[in-house]
């Protein structure tokens, strides 16, 4: 075992990441960079699991939008209704109300635009604002959060 793949494992990291922290930061850091390393695997960490949530939501929309295009061509195939028709558009009409993970993450997105919106009317000396683009942006991610 190397000495990066040591560490990993005795700090309970990821290789990917150690691998991706001495090729691109570790030098920057001076003496400091292990503290900086940790620092930054809090958030290295919270995207995977932010992004193993996005896959495991994608992946079940893909299996509805399978599951929904498989019933519409039997019965384009077959000339019929499907019998199920009502599970059919349960499931259907229901697939946007199981995304919690992709709903946060475009909050997210777009509370970062209005930050950056309100750090544009900062520039532009127009303080009374950034406050209600500020407040904006929180709200977003409240209501994601619900």
């Amino acid at each position: 075992m190397n000495e990066r793949e040591q560490l990993a494992k005795d700090n309970g990291m990821t290789i990917e990441f150690v691998n991706w922290f001495f090729d691109n930061k570790k030098d920057g850091c001076g003496n400091a960079w292990f503290i900086m390393m940790a620092a930054m695997w809090e958030g290295w960490s919270g995207r995977e699991a932010k992004c193993a949530a996005l896959a495991a939501e994608l992946s079940q929309a893909k299996s509805v939008v399978s599951e929904c295009r498989e019933y519409f061509i039997a019965g384009i195939m077959n000339r019929i209704r499907p019998t199920n028709e009502g599970y059919l558009h349960m499931r259907c009409d229901t697939l946007g109300d199981e995304t919690p993970s992709h709903d946060a993450f475009l909050a997210e997105v777009r509370a970062q635009g209005v930050e950056m919106f309100a750090a544009l009317l900062t520039e532009m000396d127009i303080s009374c604002t950034e406050r209600g683009a500020l407040t904006f942006a929180t709200q977003l991610r409240q209501e994601a959060a619900q």
